[in-house]
Formats: structure tokens, sequence, C-alpha cells
């Protein structure tokens, strides 16, 4: 777990969170640690960010999830960009 980063209360009260990583990180930053998991992420979807800027961090997140062969990625998004720039 990230440093100054809690775990979920919901992972707590489920006696669950010695099983799970919590971490608020840079995604471009993203290592493979482990031989597969899930990876869960609620990516910035447009309130602060552009939509061009938008397209290209969505375009590195792709790119960075390529390098997880084995996982599995969920992504809580209902932006029409991240479709379309995940492919």
């Amino acid at each position: 777990m990230a440093p100054g980063f809690a775990a979920a209360p919901g992972a707590s009260a489920a006696g669950v969170d010695e099983a799970l990583t919590f971490e608020r990180a840079d995604v471009a930053a993203l290592e493979r640690r482990w031989p597969s998991g899930t990876l869960v992420t609620n990516p910035p979807y447009g309130e602060r960010l552009k939509p061009e800027a938008l397209g290209a961090l969505y375009r590195s997140m792709a790119r960075v999830f390529e390098r997880l062969a084995g996982w599995r990625v969920v992504v809580l998004s209902g932006n029409p960009i991240w479709t379309r720039e995940m492919r």
C-alpha cells in the first residue's frame, strides 16, 4: 500500500484487506509484480482534462496495460473516449 493511502473501509470490514494492495500512482510507473492479478482503476473522465489530453492519457494507459499479460484489468469509465482509445 502506498504511504498515506488507507485501505478501503469495505475491504477491512470484509476481512480481505490483507489480500489486497491499494495504491495511488502514476499509471506510467506501473510494473508487473506478480504473474497474475486484477487491476481496478477509475481514471479521470474529463472533468479536469480536455478531450485531447484525456485521449492521450487513455492511449498511454492502454500501452501500459499491454505489459500485464495474464492479468485482468477493470476500468471504471463511462467516457466514450476511453472505448475509442483503448481498442
